[in-house]
């Protein structure tokens, strides 16, 4: 055989020996990384896991809240339409009564309704005066005071 195919087949299963080697290296690394992410998805999948409960927990109770709304929402306008139902009926009723009153009575009545709404005006507007007056007499005192200050600079 010629020197140059021994030395080449040397050289080739000395290569091959070494990518062997290598690829044996490399495969003890990625098993070890493997076994480090494998790790770490076991992690994750258990934290996923938690994550999913706690949903789950927080979906239940949010469901519950929102049940207890609608429930309470369901009675209050049930009541509700009670109140509207006697407020139609006492209105009704109050018509009735009307209708069945003669002539002076009802003038008489709508003179009372007449008088209700003038009192209450009445009420209303010596309140507003009460306040005026409270603001007239703070006026009056920032004015005495401003007087007295304009007499102080001018003898200074």
């Amino acid at each position: 055989m010629d020197w140059v195919v021994v030395c080449s087949m040397i050289v080739m299963v000395g290569t091959f020996i070494a990518d062997v080697f290598k690829s044996t290296k490399d495969n003890k690394n990625l098993t070890k990384e493997h076994g480090g992410l494998s790790k770490e998805h076991s992690s994750l999948s258990k934290e996923h896991d938690n994550l999913s409960k706690e949903h789950d927990n927080l979906s239940k109770e949010i469901n519950n809240h929102f049940n207890t709304v609608i429930q309470q929402n369901i009675k209050q306008t049930e009541a509700i339409s009670e109140i509207n139902k006697e407020i139609y009926g006492e209105i009704k009723k109050r018509d009735i009564q009307f209708d069945n009153l003669t002539v002076s009575q009802r003038d008489a009545y709508k003179q009372m309704e007449k008088f209700t709404f003038l009192m209450s005006e009445v009420q209303r507007l010596q309140s507003e005066n009460v306040e005026l007056k409270k603001k007239i007499e703070e006026l009056n005192t920032q004015i005495l005071e401003f007087n007295q200050s304009q007499n102080r600079n001018m003898r200074l």
